[in-house]
């Protein structure tokens, strides 16, 4: 690991740390946003980030050059993804449930926001400065052992996979995000439930967190409402 830099409490994931590290030489910059005792890193989906610090690696300008790699670094990411449907444990994609789909805005007690944008088979996490850290989901094979000691390969292939899972609690549909080759149960939820957000029948994405999967932040389906509401608190949820 050549450097690491960590800025702490935002709403969603409390904190973005990013390392600069080097794999089969060649440079890597990786995220990480765990909220369950991580560290979790995978490779950021932020061009400036990662294209910065391969110029440094390289010893050129960190503000030269242009932007055409974030374009073919996406597509070669979407390629891989694609191979991975059945490998190392992968059963194919997990479905997330469809009312959780869209995006979603949270925001802090410093009016920080985070947007979480959800799709069929995807979480995408996004902070003010612009920084995105996509999660792929997937269905885990059920006879698939996780590795004691994974290799380096593994590890680094794996950084932006996760375990989804769905299931009911208190008669709201969530579901659970494990991290790959993490071996502790989840602690990551997300689902869908409808309050009364200024008079108005509203859906909100809930944030939940621990076993007894209790409430840690609420996000709302604008960036307005969710700062008109970032102290709003409902009786009949379980708040952490």
């Amino acid at each position: 690991m050549a450097a690491i830099y960590n800025d702490d409490d935002f709403t969603g994931a409390k904190h973005i740390t990013y390392a600069f590290a080097f794999h089969d030489g060649q440079p890597v910059a990786l995220v990480d946003q765990a909220t369950n005792g991580g560290p979790d890193f995978y490779p950021t989906q932020n061009a400036s980030v990662r294209d910065a610090f391969t110029k440094i690696a390289n010893g050129t300008s960190a503000t030269s050059g242009s932007t055409s790699t974030s374009a073919n670094s996406s597509s070669s990411a979407t390629s891989s993804a694609t191979s991975d449907l059945t490998s190392d444990g992968c059963d194919g994609y997990f479905a997330t449930p469809s009312a959780t789909r869209g995006t979603w805005y949270f925001v802090n007690d410093n009016q920080s926001v985070t947007k979480v944008t959800i799709t069929d088979h995807e979480i995408t996490t996004t902070i003010e400065d612009g920084s995105s850290s996509p999660t792929v989901l997937y269905n885990r094979q059920s006879d698939y052992q996780i590795p004691q000691n994974p290799s380096q390969d593994l590890q680094f292939k794996s950084m932006d996979w996760s375990e989804g899972n769905a299931f009911t609690h208190n008669g709201i549909q969530y579901f659970s995000v494990r991290s790959w080759l993490q071996e502790t149960a989840p602690h990551n939820y997300y689902g869908v439930t409808t309050e009364k957000v200024n008079g108005q029948d509203t859906r909100v994405l809930l944030l939940a967190e621990g076993g007894h999967v209790q409430v840690q932040e609420v996000g709302y389906p604008t960036e307005q409402l969710a700062k008109d509401n970032v102290d709003t608190k409902f009786d009949n949820l379980d708040y952490q």
